[in-house]
């Protein structure tokens, strides 16, 4: 039994008041008892314990935006200078994206592995993954990612090649032989993930569906994921409607209406997740929370891949459940949890005075989304989202001293002042199933930066992959950018 004591405790941030001093005993990775502390260290008093935040849609990039030179571009052309990325060893690079989850507060993730590195076959690289996440020892939903359509762009391939330029053309075509080459028949990727799951799923890591999104998918595809979820119970991620281009994408190749495609095909259930539906609309909202469907908004990647702000009140008024995720694109490019709930939310906590009835975000109901849609989207359940007897011994440790020093008043909400104030900055521990996982802000289970330094040295020793990328900034964002305004998108 291990036992972490803190000067204050936030055991269901928005729906409990603040207590404290307390020590959490933990055994066998759940919470067993909380009992009141007499006599807690300074360095204990300083601390307020809350459950870690979750993250409810990322792809474990391993770079961020400007060291790609992708800034500013909306995703149809970003997503090609992300495809040039260098390629290193998967286990070393998973390990750095969930090292640097855990140090911005995430004990959760929901991984849609859609950037292989491909060094080795698809089943070793995600065996490689799953030993990445069990070293790091955050907790996560494994997306296997599903496509079986080779496409550059939101629309017929030809008529966006004859967009651009030789050059770019070419590098387009050999990306698309790549892709082609290793694409399995929908029926062997749904077998390989029935697989993946039997081999790595485990009390961490729990293996998804995880379609790209219907641009990369055929209906097929979609129809046996939808029938394996059925059949197994197995979670379903999928993006949708993210840009105004998929939208307008959507409208035409889906005349009936993308959302009751969905419906026919028996994907829409609780058991599914749809990352960032920017793009919905009202009685598309309404049809997603009569089936139970999760909605995971994404602000910052929203905001910097110019794609929109997803009508969150609106979702929320209508009853959908909404989650929330970084996407590998948190605003400061820090993959702070913290903060980005706090973005979500000032973005949607509404104009003027209240008004519950219009679905606005209160901090309540932003640590809601990060705690307990969170896990539901991940996991199917939401009893990690609270510090309680039985319940996962998932702990998040804050210095509460450094954000309350300017305090004159007694009282105020602790939830609300974590909510204003928290940051990457104030993480000091992170426990997850009774391990620690991050320690005095390091990672605990490894040596982090000789880790990253090992991924880097591989990165930069691939780079002129990147290179041509680079060069071909502009007519990326021209050639995609002349498709997108054009009748051709989604005309076959």
């Amino acid at each position: 039994m291990k036992a972490f004591a803190a000067g204050h405790l936030l055991a269901e941030p928005g729906h409990q008041k603040v207590s404290g001093p307390v020590t959490v005993a933990v055994s066998e990775g759940r919470v067993v008892a909380i009992a009141s502390h007499p006599s807690p260290s300074a360095a204990e008093a300083r601390l307020v314990a809350l459950p870690p935040l979750g993250n409810a849609h990322d792809h474990a990039r391993l770079f961020r935006n400007a060291t790609l030179g992708a800034g500013g571009l909306p995703f149809e052309a970003w997503t090609h200078l992300v495809a040039s990325a260098p390629q290193v060893d998967a286990g070393l690079a998973v390990r750095d994206a969930l090292a640097r989850a855990a140090l911005g507060g995430q004990g959760a993730m929901l991984l849609h592995y859609t950037r292989a590195q491909g060094l080795v076959d698809p089943f070793a690289e995600a065996l490689q993954a799953a030993q990445a996440i069990e070293a790091v020892g955050i907790r996560v939903a494994y997306a296997v990612a599903l496509r079986d359509l080779p496409v550059i762009g939101p629309g017929a391939n030809k008529q966006l090649l004859a967009q651009c330029s030789p050059a770019l053309r070419q590098m387009l075509r050999e990306r698309l032989a790549a892709s082609t080459a290793t694409m399995l028949p929908a029926r062997e990727q749904i077998a390989f993930t029935r697989e993946l799951a039997r081999q790595i799923d485990s009390p961490l890591i729990r293996v998804q569906y995880g379609p790209y999104g219907l641009e990369w998918c055929s209906t097929e595809l979609i129809e046996l994921t939808a029938q394996a979820s059925a059949e197994e119970g197995r979670r379903v991620h999928m993006h949708f409607l993210e840009t105004p281009y998929q939208r307008t994408w959507a409208d035409r190749r889906y005349p009936q209406g993308v959302v009751r495609f969905l419906d026919d095909v028996g994907l829409l259930s609780p058991r599914l997740s749809l990352a960032h539906c920017t793009h919905v609309r009202p009685d598309e909202m309404a049809l997603l929370a009569e089936r139970g469907v999760t909605v995971v908004s994404n602000p910052s990647s929203n905001l910097v891949l110019k794609s929109g702000v997803a009508r969150v009140p609106a979702l929320r008024a209508a009853g959908v459940r909404v989650a929330l995720g970084l996407d590998g694109l948190a605003l400061d490019e820090d993959d702070d949890a913290l903060r980005e709930m706090r973005l979500f939310m000032h973005l949607h906590k509404g104009w003027g005075f209240a008004n519950p009835a219009s679905g606005e975000v209160s901090p309540g109901d932003a640590f809601d989304a990060a705690l307990k849609a969170t896990r539901h989207a991940m996991f199917g359940l939401e009893d990690g989202a609270v510090i309680r007897p039985g319940a996962p011994a998932d702990l998040l440790f804050l210095d509460y001293a450094s954000m309350t020093d300017d305090l004159l008043l007694d009282g105020l909400d602790a939830a609300e002042l974590v909510a204003a104030r928290a940051q990457r900055a104030h993480i000091r521990h992170l426990v997850v199933a009774g391990r620690d996982v991050v320690r005095d802000g390091r990672i605990a289970g490894f040596d982090y930066p000789a880790l990253r330094a090992e991924m880097l040295a591989q990165a930069r020793a691939g780079k002129a992959r990147m290179r041509q990328a680079s060069d071909l900034r502009p007519d990326i964002d021209a050639a995609l950018g002349a498709f997108c305004r054009s009748p051709l998108l989604g005309c076959c």
